[in-house]
């Protein structure tokens, strides 16, 4: 666990962890799954831990916006995934009670808490599946481009569409309507990217070097920002005033509006590439 300070510049690691490791946070609290457990970050300076319970077979979570609640993907075997949930405060866990088809790589939380979006690969295609969580059930399921295991990223806002990226398209679905999404082919487009804090636009690394700036409802391109050629994440801090890009073995910290590098970038040489 590296705990990175923005102002000063200075990354430390406060905590060895299993290197498949995965966090998620909500309501201020911090999550992490790894070892076979579920656990809760009490501390980010020394980086203490309270364990809340064992979890088998899990490979990802998400935590509510209000942080009481913790789903956990739990892999039931290659064709088939279930979601768990559990209760931040006792750690009493309620297990799906049916599992759905497919292999999951990624996903997303919606702002309210109700919803995830999961990107995964079934019968061999690519798909983006709504799940609705309080029933546990899919709502809806999009056919994606790409080879099955493709690098594709789900990003969902304040707006009312989700969004699955891959190479050179990009997916908008409004998860509240019947309708298929729109595919938008975007030349130049990569995986990486996120979408701004309001969710009106999408801020993705530009095959070539650099960042740009698309409006997720046409895929028209807005902008273009110079920067480095081979970012391998992009993530916002958790107030939204800034975006940290992360190329090579530096993060570089750029501000919320023009995108500028707003300082020098921060070294991670010595320290594991982060993961959330």
């Amino acid at each position: 666990l590296v705990r990175v300070d923005a102002d000063t510049g200075k990354a430390r690691q406060v905590a060895t962890l299993d290197p498949q490791a995965v966090m998620a946070q909500g309501g201020g609290r911090r999550f992490l799954l790894g070892n076979g457990f579920l656990t809760e970050v009490i501390n980010l300076q020394s980086g203490e831990q309270r364990q809340l319970t064992v979890a088998p077979g899990a490979r990802q979570l998400w935590a509510s916006p209000d942080g009481r609640t913790v789903w956990l993907l739990r892999q039931a075997d290659p064709e088939n995934f279930a979601l768990d949930s559990v209760d931040a405060d006792t750690g009493k866990v309620t297990v799906d009670p049916s599992v759905k088809p497919g292999y999951i790589y990624r996903g997303s939380i919606s702002q309210d808490g109700q919803q995830l979006y999961l990107v995964g690969a079934w019968q061999g295609s690519n798909y983006l599946k709504v799940v609705d969580l309080r029933e546990r059930h899919v709502l809806k399921a999009h056919t994606l481009l790409g080879d099955p295991g493709a690098v594709i990223s789900v990003a969902a806002g304040q707006s009312d569409h989700v969004y699955a990226v891959g190479t050179g398209w990009l997916l908008a679905v409004d998860p509240h309507k019947a309708e298929p999404g729109d595919l938008l082919q975007v030349p130049g487009l990569t995986p990486q990217a996120v979408l701004t804090p309001d969710g009106r636009s999408l801020i993705a690394a530009r095959a070539g070097g650099g960042l740009v700036v698309i409006d997720p409802s046409n895929g028209r391109e807005l902008r273009r920002v110079s920067g480095g050629a081979d970012y391998q994440r992009l993530f916002w801090s958790e107030d939204g005033r800034v975006l940290y890009a992360e190329t090579g073995g530096t993060l570089e910290v750029r501000s919320q509006g023009r995108l500028e590098q707003i300082k020098s970038p921060i070294s991670l040489s010595g320290l594991p590439s982060p993961s959330h």
